[in-house]
């Protein structure tokens, strides 16, 4: 019985797949999701995306970025679905689609380019990703991968012990797009930004600027190599497509220079947002919850907009702070916890967490892959609402719990008007100073040592290049 239904469901997947149009080559394309589907998920993915980084507040770059997107949106193969724009306020540098015409650029991304025609190239691409429904694919296949092991489950008692670990590798197998996916997105990417006027040679100098950044982020959003596969070739390739469409007749018409692009970015917040946490000697302050936190040694601590994360004994436990929007009041957020977790309390008392009045929780959640000890803290803090929480196996709970313990109570009220007030980096955009290297002219602008290589980057250029007196250079200001 199991496994005719199994198979029934694998049939349906086939049909629903084989229904599904390539809006580029009018061919069948894998997924198993309609348009109104497809449109459904990215409504309710943006909504989670815009929760955990936050809209970036800059009306002009904002505007800049919705009506270029619309302009490529009305030259696309997929003109009739509403598109949408957003610049997110995170620092790393990205640019990422979702299904149904969701686009999202990072204010370290718009830092990044040094020309408009730059900025639009990736656009075009990522308008792309959406056109070729590469997000739907992806999702589509993911859900084969479920359906094929829920048949391995119900075929196999000995497959379904592992079947939590099949599906979570699956999952993490699809999380960025393929290289086929990334070069038909580049191709689209540089059919649409010439089509509307823009150089798209410009689009190859910037996979030139991202391949020169560190892999290794760190920060709460991948970076864009991480996400968009980056062939040795992909520079060479951009350029013999902008090549050949030029010897069809298509030439740049948008006299947009560096300097107009220049001049949208300056003054742009640049790094980590600081009102959402910064660390200090050791100590991580969140002005925004009006929190901070000093973790003992053998606690790293990571931070991102709606949450602190603290690893343990290196993996083996970890703590996490962060805001219930969900809940009006502690006592309410306790119970949707505890429902949520299917938490088997045994402990619910009254505490003081480092001076802050909080109900405190403990019990166990068990269930077939893991037996799992938790302690947890609800409380209302200059009226917001906060969880925290520390788990380990309970296996280990008695060497863990000490650890535990002493990362949830690093805790405490920030009452400092100085670290409730912190000033961001900014991004300036200066002259050059003389007739020199990049790196000369740099130094005379006070850019320390450590930073030089990072500011030839962020300007597109190498340390030993020339440059002129009175050229517009990006500087990072503290």
């Amino acid at each position: 019985m199991k496994k005719t239904a199994w198979l029934s469901a694998i049939m349906m997947v086939f049909f629903m797949w084989h229904c599904q149009k390539d809006y580029v080559t009018g061919r069948s394309t894998f997924s198993i999701m309609s348009e109104a589907q497809e449109v459904s998920l990215g409504r309710q993915s943006h909504d989670t995306v815009i929760a955990q980084y936050g809209v970036f507040e800059d009306q002009e770059l904002s505007n800049l970025l919705r009506d270029r997107g619309q302009k490529i949106a009305s030259v696309s193969h997929r003109p009739g679905i509403d598109y949408h724009f957003y610049v997110v306020d995170s620092p790393v540098v990205n640019a990422f689609a979702l299904p149904g015409g969701y686009v999202y650029f990072t204010r370290g991304i718009l830092a990044h380019f040094n020309s408009e025609a730059e900025m639009i190239g990736v656009l075009g691409h990522e308008v792309g990703h959406v056109v070729a429904r590469h997000g739907a694919e992806q999702y589509s296949r993911m859900t084969l991968a479920q359906v094929g092991l829920g048949l391995a489950s119900a075929l196999s008692e000995e497959f379904r012990k592992y079947s939590m670990f099949a599906e979570l590798g699956t999952s993490l197998l699809f999380l960025k797009f393929s290289r086929n996916q990334e070069s038909e997105s580049d191709r689209l990417g540089v059919q649409y930004t010439t089509s509307i006027g823009y150089d798209g040679h410009r689009m190859a100098d910037f996979f030139g600027t991202i391949a020169r950044l560190s892999q290794g982020s760190g920060q709460d959003i991948p970076n864009f190599l991480s996400t968009h596969p980056n062939p040795d070739n992909r520079k060479e390739v951009i350029h013999a497509l902008v090549r050949d469409l030029e010897s069809q007749g298509y030439k740049p018409t948008i006299t947009s220079t560096r300097a107009d692009y220049l001049a949208k970015i300056d003054k742009l917040p640049f790094g980590e947002n600081p009102h959402f946490g910064y660390q200090e000697q050791g100590s991580l302050f969140v002005p925004a919850w009006r929190l901070m936190f000093q973790p003992t040694t053998g606690i790293r601590t990571q931070h991102q907009r709606n949450a602190v994360q603290m690893d343990i004994a290196e993996g083996k436990a970890m703590a996490v702070f962060t805001v219930d929007e969900k809940n009006g009041n502690a006592r309410q957020s306790m119970t949707n916890f505890a429902e949520q977790v299917k938490l088997d309390a045994q402990t619910a008392q009254n505490v003081r967490l480092s001076g802050i009045q909080a109900l405190e929780l403990k019990g166990r959640v068990v269930d077939q892959a893991s037996d799992l000890s938790v302690t947890a803290y609800f409380f209302e803090h200059h009226d917001q609402v906060f969880l925290a929480y520390g788990v380990s196996e309970t296996a280990q709970a008695a060497s863990m719990q000490p650890l535990i313990d002493k990362a949830l109570s690093s805790v405490s009220d920030l009452t400092d008007r100085t670290a409730l007030n912190p000033s961001a980096q900014k991004l300036r955009v200066l002259k050059a100073l003389k007739n020199d290297s990049l790196k000369a002219n740099l130094e005379a602008l006070h850019v320390a040592q450590d930073e030089l290589e990072q500011h030839a980057i962020l300007n597109g250029a190498q340390l030993a290049d020339p440059i002129k007196r009175g050229y517009l250079l990006k500087v990072v200001q503290h």
